[in-house]
């Protein structure tokens, strides 16, 4: 007679069955206790391959919803049936913004939101999620505000500072996150260790995207300025390598209020397997850096963040430099004053005092600031459809940058030529002209750079580096040519914190031009080091700058009154160092700084 079929099976083969299915809910249960228990370490070199995302049923979704951002490349997946939301309750209001995602949440939403992310962020890098929150708050405002500027921001936030205010901060935190404990006290190092986390972030995908490779070890803000990490490392990182040989610094200031600025350097003979299949290494590396933050943003990184990714092309060295920076500093001549050109203030003045001065602009320079205003003007014309809300001098920055990237396609493609030439000794002058020459060309789109290579050595080798690389009295006058006019268009209405904020381009002018001349103990050597020794006029003026004077709104008005006494004596001890370098002595400091721009443009016999 046969037997009679049972549920679980007959004979081992039942018991087997019902021991697996035992041995799987134990797995579940144990799965789920890992879950809730806190990690071990808060912060391993790796992150764990799965995050608490998953518990979501669709963890890219979940993600992008708590960052803000959009998820990318999985539109065509179906999303995973979600758990019906828990009602509304009151609680402060969370905007998460992104390129074209608008969603708000509230309360108990922020809340579960901020729980599914807290391990994952963890286990990988940066802030506590609920600090993410507020700093996406303070830097995006509500729903319908105008957009503002880094600028607007800091200086609204250093307006505020007070202990009153980094206690109601420090409550927020507490609010958000119960038990949270940090060592940032304040909204501008909160927005200071946000905008680290976002460029490091946007440095690793541009990397990813532009060398299609993943580093080992990721970009992260060590190497800027430390802000999120300060309790566990006491200086900067110098540099970072990615794996097919870019070199990135942030050499700049560590002050909260400044901007900055990344340089970005890829071998001079990069190897074609450093370089691979890559048709354009900057323009892309910068292309996706910029992308990268406008997605997660909605807004351009320099408008935003005042973040600025700059080439760095590498110089050849010894005799292959000496063997060109003759004629490129003909070139960089020619460029000085097309970037001068391009100011729409101060052309026609300029222009005028040229024509009394008896000095002619090279006329290569006056139709490549024409060619360049006009791209400008089309670009930023353009860019006003895209972005009604910004207003003139925004998008006019963000046409620069945009222009800056295409010109960075010609930079590379000449690099590509100096690499097919580089075992070519004959070849190898012209190619590394053309790579600088096309350098020079770029800069002058780019925001807060150079355009001259001599003015970058001086200032940012030299002086911020502490390299030692020879230039000549031409090159000096160059460098100097442009901290001068620098130092004009910061200085405006001569207002105590224009004053103070173009103090820093003038003590670089006066240095380069003291540099220039024949003999340290010439009349006009020594009456340029009187300005620049000079503790109550040009010093004052530099103190208070490296105070943070500048950043702020409104001085006081003990402050203001120093400002404005320190420049009255700045203007008397640069009109005699004009005389004495045989220039007219008479005006304030913007005729002065126009004056010295034009003596700085004649090359002696």
């Amino acid at each position: 007679m046969a037997n009679t079929p049972s549920i679980g099976g007959s004979g081992a083969s039942g018991k087997s069955a019902a021991e697996a299915a035992r041995r799987a809910e134990e797995a579940r249960q144990r799965d789920e206790a890992d879950a809730a228990a806190p990690p071990e370490n808060p912060r391993p070199a790796k992150p764990a391959p799965a995050s608490t995302f998953e518990t979501t049923g669709n963890p890219r979704d979940a993600r992008a919803k708590v960052l803000g951002t959009r998820p990318r490349a999985h539109a065509q997946q179906a999303a995973a049936p979600q758990p019906p939301r828990a009602p509304k309750s009151a609680g402060p209001s969370v905007p998460f913004r992104g390129a074209k995602f608008r969603v708000r949440s509230t309360g108990a939403e922020a809340r579960v939101g901020l729980a599914h992310l807290a391990r994952w962020k963890e286990q990988a890098h940066g802030l506590h999620p609920a600090m993410e929150l507020e700093a996406r708050r303070i830097l995006l405002g509500q729903e319908g505000d105008a957009p503002r500027s880094w600028g607007d921001i800091v200086g609204r936030l250093l307006s505020e500072d007070s202990p009153e205010s980094r206690a109601s901060f420090q409550e927020r935190l507490r609010q958000l996150a119960p038990g949270l404990s940090t060592h940032i006290q304040s909204p501008l190092e909160l927005i200071n260790a946000y905008r680290d986390e976002l460029v490091s972030d946007a440095i690793n995908d541009a990397v990813h995207k532009a060398e299609r490779a993943f580093p080992k070890a990721r970009f992260t803000d060590d190497y800027l300025r430390g802000v999120l990490h300060r309790e566990t490392s006491s200086q900067r990182k110098a540099e970072w390598t990615s794996p097919h040989g870019a070199t990135f610094r942030a050499p700049g200031s560590k002050n909260p209020a400044s901007d900055l600025d990344i340089s970005v350097a890829l071998p001079s003979t990069p190897s074609p397997t450093s370089r691979g299949d890559l048709p354009s290494a900057y323009a892309t590396l910068l292309q996706e850096f910029n992308r990268s933050i406008q997605d997660r943003l909605g807004l351009p990184a320099s408008f935003l963040l005042d973040a600025n990714m700059l080439d760095g092309v590498s110089r050849p060295q010894g005799a292959a430099w000496e063997a060109i920076a003759g004629p490129l500093n003909a070139r960089e001549q020619v460029y000085t004053q097309a970037a001068a050109l391009l100011s729409t203030e101060y052309v026609p003045e300029l222009l005028q005092r040229a024509e009394q001065a008896g000095v002619s602009l090279h006329p290569e320079a006056v139709e490549l600031a024409r060619q360049a205003r006009e791209a400008l003007k089309r670009t930023t014309e353009r860019l006003g459809q895209e972005h009604p809300r910004l207003d003139q001098a925004t998008l006019a920055k963000l046409a620069g940058t945009e222009l800056y990237i295409e010109a960075l396609r010609d930079v590379d493609a000449a690099m590509d030529a100096r690499q097919r030439q580089h075992a070519n000794p004959e070849a190898l002058p012209r190619v590394n002209f053309q790579v600088h020459d096309a350098q020079m060309r770029a800069w002058l789109y780019a925001s807060e750079a150079y355009t001259s290579l001599s003015a970058f050595i001086d200032v940012v080798e030299n002086g911020q580096r502490g390299d030692n690389v020879p230039l000549s009295a031409s090159q000096y006058r160059v460098s100097a040519q442009e901290n001068a006019w620098n130092a004009l268009e910061h200085l405006g209405e001569r207002e105590p914190t224009q004053a103070i904020d173009a103090s820093k381009y003038l003590d670089r002018a006066l240095k380069a031009l003291h540099k220039a001349q024949p003999s340290p103990r010439s009349a006009p050597a020594r009456a340029l080091e009187a300005v620049l020794k000079d503790a109550d006029g040009l010093g004052t003026l530099l103190a208070l700058r490296k105070a943070g004077r500048h950043s702020e709104p409104t001085l006081s008005a003990d402050v203001s009154a120093q400002a404005r006494e320190a420049l009255a004596k700045l203007e008397q001890k640069l009109g005699t160092a004009l005389h004495a370098l045989g220039e007219r002595s008479t005006g304030n400091a913007h005729d002065q700084l126009m004056t010295l721009w034009l003596h700085a443009l004649r090359r002696p016999d």
